[in-house]
């Protein structure tokens, strides 16, 4: 990742690619801290690339509510979850698959937080 970094810069698409990625795996690793800081500077730079709307930016939105909930930072998780799905819906519209994604994993942090 450092090289395509150095040649594209930070905030070009193939570099956002690989750090999102990246964050992934680090998840998959237990490594939640440092998965949690790679999402949120992949965040800020695709939003400052794409836009908040955008469906890629919408994706981070997610994967980052999903890492801030396993490691217990439940508000944070929740705003995000909540943000993700009103931006989901307003542009994707009501019956588009990812809008289901959205309100699925709400649901599930609902229950799961909340027991309900």
């Amino acid at each position: 990742m450092a090289t395509t970094s150095e040649i594209m810069g930070e905030r070009h698409p193939s570099t956002l690619t690989c750090m999102n990625n990246l964050a992934t795996t680090l998840f998959a690793l237990g490594e939640l801290l440092e998965a949690k800081e790679l999402y949120k500077k992949t965040l800020t730079n695709q939003t400052e690339l794409l836009g908040e709307r955008h469906p890629q930016t919408l994706r981070l939105m997610n994967n980052l509510a999903v890492t801030l909930k396993a490691l217990g930072q439940l508000d944070e998780a929740r705003e995000l979850y909540e943000k993700e799905l009103a931006i989901s819906s307003e542009i994707l519209g009501k019956r588009h698959p990812h809008k289901s994604t959205s309100m699925n994993n709400l649901d599930k942090f609902y229950q799961r937080t909340l027991g309900c």
